[in-house]
């Protein structure tokens, strides 16, 4: 798979959020604290999207079940599972995700 667009450098501010499809993932792009992070829009416990869920420092909250996830290294608060994140690439004015098989 080739490079996927998520955004222009320009839109990443404070609050940016944006779900996007790169093949078969689904991933949920994220400013926090001034980085753009990347994971999986999936709960790792359930499945539940993550889109909806509260940021707090640099956790994702799950929206379902409460679940806190670290975007620094996916790993769950509250049980063993983790979240998949994403190293963004960039080219040129955008920013996005190479997910090369």
């Amino acid at each position: 798979m080739a490079f996927v667009r998520i955004a222009r450098l320009d839109e990443i501010r404070p609050g940016f959020r944006r779900v996007v499809r790169a093949g078969r993932e689904e991933i949920l792009a994220l400013e926090c604290d001034g980085d753009l992070r990347l994971v999986s829009n999936r709960c790792p416990h359930q499945g539940f999207p993550l889109a909806q869920g509260g940021v707090n420092g640099q956790s994702l909250v799950c929206p379902r079940h409460g679940f806190r996830f670290s975007l620094e290294d996916g790993r769950c608060f509250q049980s063993a599972c983790r979240l998949d994140l994403f190293v963004p690439a960039y080219d040129g004015q955008w920013v996005g995700v190479d997910l090369r098989d």
